[in-house]
């Protein structure tokens, strides 16, 4: 099935960056899409806490990004102690990239699987007993990784980095999904952007729109959003372009 033939709408909703990203792939595919970032990212201020984590990220020999936002942080505040990783592992390609990019060789999960237990399946994980694996993240995700490579006996821990931050939605974004005649798929790759998103229907009177179709990333988000009154909810492989796109692709999605 082409895409192209149904033309559905995209909304995208994770920070400027990744939106962005998405939309370039979309319409390099004769998708449209509606760009409404309902979160941004900033890097984590000094504390005392962040200091000690820093200081003892140094000395991780396994290191693990769960975002573009992560390197971008990580590099800029700690540049020596990622250099000295023997192995950096991205939870997606877009963030092994960010890394590649700056000179860094990274693994990522397989592009069939970009989420947590994708990063949990990959070989250098599987024997981590007394390992130190630094997680470089925002407060509140990727759990699961550090909570399963600690059952595994490596010595792990999460490293907030860079926080994310709700934004509110553009006017003009809001203008354009309530003119929207087409199909709308909406999107969330995170339960604080779900969240985020399901306010904003409620809010600016497009609750209705809980009745189309949702891309997320994770069954855990499925379950939250099935929660929320969502009523068509699709998982993705993963929260890339490419797994978006292969979402989109299913047969099943605008039935």
């Amino acid at each position: 099935m082409k895409l192209a033939s149904l033309r559905p709408v995209v909304l995208l909703t994770r920070p400027r960056r990744e939106s962005r990203a998405a939309a370039t792939a979309l319409a390099q595919q004769g998708i449209d899409c509606i760009r409404m970032p309902l979160q941004s990212t900033r890097r984590a201020p000094r504390s005392s806490t962040l200091e000690a984590d820093l200081r003892w990220a140094g000395g991780a020999s396994v290191q693990i990004f769960v975002s573009r936002a992560a390197v971008v942080a990580a590099l800029a505040v700690a540049p020596t102690a990622v250099a000295a990783a023997s192995t950096r592992i991205a939870v997606g390609r877009a963030t092994a990239a960010a890394l590649q990019r700056r000179g860094m060789s990274a693994i990522s999960a397989p592009g069939q699987a970009e989420d947590s237990d994708g990063v949990l399946g990959l070989t250098p994980l599987h024997e981590v007993r007394g390992t130190r694996i630094a997680i470089w993240a925002a407060p509140g995700g990727r759990d699961r990784i550090a909570d399963v490579l600690s059952q595994r006996g490596a010595q792990v821990r999460a490293i907030a980095i860079y926080q994310r931050l709700p934004q509110r939605p553009r006017m003009a974004a809001l203008r354009r999904l309530r003119a929207v005649r087409a199909c709308c798929v909406l999107t969330a790759t995170s339960g604080a952007l779900l969240q985020s998103l399901d306010q904003t229907l409620q809010c600016r009177g497009l609750a209705r729109l809980r009745t189309r179709p949702l891309i997320v990333v994770s069954e855990r988000i499925a379950t939250l959003a099935r929660t929320r009154g969502f009523e068509s909810v699709h998982v993705a492989k993963g929260a890339s372009p490419e797994a978006l796109i292969a979402a989109l692709g299913d047969p099943h999605l605008l039935t």
